[in-house]
């Protein structure tokens, strides 16, 4: 019901929740740490809402799938592009909290977009191949948390 609002806020939500238990209650000493908390954060959202959106996406849709002849990767490629929408309004956000903490684009930054869109391309991947495992949702669900924590 939120839609977009919501793209912005539950990141904005985590980091305050995660800046109050890290940088306040343990005291890490990270400089920008907001900055940190924030450019982790929208991308990790985008990452993980494609990921679980997509793997759904093939549960939700079997009666298409399997009535109608198309290619299949369409759907969870959708749902990728959707969350990417979303993610698109959340540049904003991070662009203003870059420049509020004095932070300038540099072109080093360009090599993120395209690792970001490698990773989605290979979860997506990823996510069509765990159609045929009998417990999908979960192993899906456990390797982004484990990717998620080698980050």
């Amino acid at each position: 019901m939120l839609g977009y609002l919501w793209s912005v806020a539950n990141p904005l939500l985590f980091a305050m929740i995660y800046y109050f238990i890290f940088k306040l209650v343990m005291r890490v000493q990270i400089p920008n740490y907001t900055v940190f908390l924030i450019t982790g954060l929208f991308p990790w959202q985008w990452f993980a809402s494609s990921a679980t959106n997509s793997l759904f996406s093939f549960i939700a849709n079997a009666q298409i799938i399997k009535k109608t002849v198309f290619p299949r990767s369409v759907i969870p490629l959708s749902n990728v592009m959707m969350e990417g929408l979303h993610f698109l309004c959340t540049i904003p956000v991070i662009v203003v909290f870059l420049f509020v903490y004095g932070m300038t684009p540099s072109l080093s930054w360009v090599w993120g977009i395209p690792l970001i869109a490698i990773g989605q391309v290979i979860f997506h991947l990823w996510c069509f191949n765990h159609l045929f495992n009998a417990e999908p949702v979960f192993s899906v669900t456990w390797s982004a948390l484990s990717v998620w924590g080698l980050c």
